[in-house]
């Protein structure tokens, strides 16, 4: 007869979270194919809209070098996009920077206020978008590198029902030591994620690194009002409010040509800081999204608790290695899609390890990034 004690409890209870959690990324697997095809039909021959292009920096002297001479460098008529920099409190060389690198584009620079307490950034792209004279706005960050084909892919794919067109982003880096490999293939996971969702027309996540919207639809929904108190989720926010418009109007860019390159954390302390940005919103979207959110942190936080008893029972180590195997099995299926595209085989080679410390760290970054406060661009900051 099977007997119900403490360590069985933590095995079913492990079993039956699985069973969301698998279903969840075969759920984001099918996303992703309808996803792809979804951006060959919205794919047209058009004119070229004016694109506004809309950067938040604050202290990005050397990172703006960068993504200038990428601006520079994008296959599309310098007549038909702007630049617009908001300085969010700069006391290096930045302004100096801009203006000496792009005399040769339409660009603007605005400041930022300076009593802001929180929605530092939201504040900087209102700022901006109201300045905009495009008709379709694309952000990015100080610290990213664009694709020569960007503005010209995006343009493309603004079919007349697409709204906000959410992208690729991957880490711009060649270091080949563990943690710089690591983070790749965990943010890849997270950007690959973001897509199959949107390809499940259930939106949830994007990376601001790449993202573009109709300026009439953030006209519509208000920008982010609503959300303003709130430090972090000037995509993800913003991206949701735009879907409530129409069914289907959230795209995901899959084109390889569109990819952009964002700087790595430095250091594990950095890395802890931005997750917990990060999380600091959870329990602010609305109600699918946050029960949604918390069966996934079950199911890590199950698998914590087992991996734990399994040094004292055999049962449940045998249990542990089973659940486990599957889960990077899963998302193996998952990250295949962003081989060759976000990270190459030597960066999956490390998934083994990634998927032990993913465990501990995605419980830590949840809890402290729901409850504490975090540190961004030198500032200590509430959620």
């Amino acid at each position: 007869m099977f007997e119900i004690t403490f360590s069985n409890l933590i095995i079913l209870f492990s079993f039956a979270s699985s069973v969301f959690y698998f279903g969840f990324l075969i759920w984001i697997a099918n996303g992703i194919e309808n996803g792809k095809k979804e951006l060959k039909s919205a794919k047209q021959q058009q004119i070229n809209r004016f694109i506004s292009i809309i950067t938040v920096f604050r202290n990005e002297e050397k990172n703006l070098k960068n993504l200038i001479d990428s601006i520079l460098s994008l296959e599309y008529p310098r007549e038909d996009f702007e630049i617009i920099f908001v300085d969010d409190n700069s006391s290096d060389n930045s302004v100096e920077v801009i203006h000496k690198k792009c005399s040769d584009l339409q660009y603007t620079i605005i400041e930022n206020d300076k009593k802001l307490m929180q929605s530092f950034k939201k504040v900087a792209i209102t700022k901006a978008v109201l300045q905009a004279k495009g008709e379709i706005i694309a952000i990015t960050d100080a610290d990213s590198i664009l694709p020569a084909e960007w503005l010209k892919i995006a343009n493309e794919s603004f079919s007349e029902k697409v709204d906000f067109i959410s992208g690729l982003v991957t880490f711009d880096s060649d270091r080949n030591d563990f943690f710089s490999q690591a983070q790749k293939l965990e943010f890849a996971g997270l950007i690959l994620t973001g897509g199959g969702l949107i390809g499940n027309n259930f939106p949830i996540i994007c990376s601001g690194a790449n993202i573009f919207f109709r300026q009439s639809a953030f006209q519509q929904v208000d920008g982010y009002s609503g959300n303003l108190h709130l430090t972090s989720g000037d995509d993800e926010f913003l991206m949701q409010k735009i879907a409530k418009l129409r069914d289907g109007n959230i795209l995901f860019n899959w084109a390889e040509n569109s990819v952009v390159r964002t700087n790595q954390n430095n250091n594990l302390s950095e890395f802890m800081q931005q997750r917990k940005r990060w999380a600091s919103k959870g329990l602010f979207y609305n109600s699918k999204i946050v029960l949604l959110l918390f069966g996934l942190f079950l199911f890590y936080f199950s698998l914590f608790v087992l991996g734990i008893s399994a040094f004292f029972v055999k049962s449940n180590a045998i249990a542990f290695l089973l659940i486990f195997s599957f889960k990077m099995i899963f998302e193996y299926n998952v990250l295949l899609h962003g081989k060759n595209l976000l990270f190459d085989s030597k960066t999956l080679n490390k998934l083994v390890f990634v998927e032990f410390l993913q465990i501990p760290y995605i419980i830590f970054a949840s809890i402290s990034g729901t409850f504490g406060n975090f540190i961004w661009k030198e500032r200590k900051l509430k959620r």
